[in-house]
C-alpha cells in the first residue's frame, strides 16, 4: 500500500512539475516576442504581468520539487524500517 501511495503521489507531482515547465515556456516565449517585437515595451512596467507569472510558477514548480523530495525522503526511511533484520 505504502508503494502505491509513493507512485501516485510521484506521478502527481511529475504532472505538475510538467504543467509549470510548460506553462514557464509559454509565457517566457510571449513575454521574449512581445519584447521583441514591440519596442515601446521594454519597460520592466510593461512586462510586470509576465514576470509575476514566472515568479509564481518557478515558486510552484519548487514547492512541489520540495515536496517530492521530502517525500522520497520519508519513503526510504519507511524501506529500512521495515527491512528484515
Amino acid at each position: 500500500m505504502a508503494v502505491r501511495r509513493y507512485l501516485v503521489s510521484t506521478v502527481g507531482f511529475g504532472i505538475l512539475t510538467a504543467g509549470c515547465a510548460i506553462a514557464t515556456a509559454v509565457v517566457l516565449g510571449h513575454l521574449v516576442a512581445r519584447v521583441i517585437t514591440d519596442p515601446d515595451s521594454r519597460s520592466i512596467g510593461d512586462c510586470g504581468n509576465a514576470l509575476l507569472m514566472l515568479l509564481a510558477l518557478w515558486t510552484v514548480r519548487a514547492v512541489v520539487q520540495w515536496l517530492r523530495d521530502g517525500l522520497g525522503l520519508i519513503a526510504v526511511r519507511h524501506h529500512v524500517e521495515a527491512r528484515p533484520g
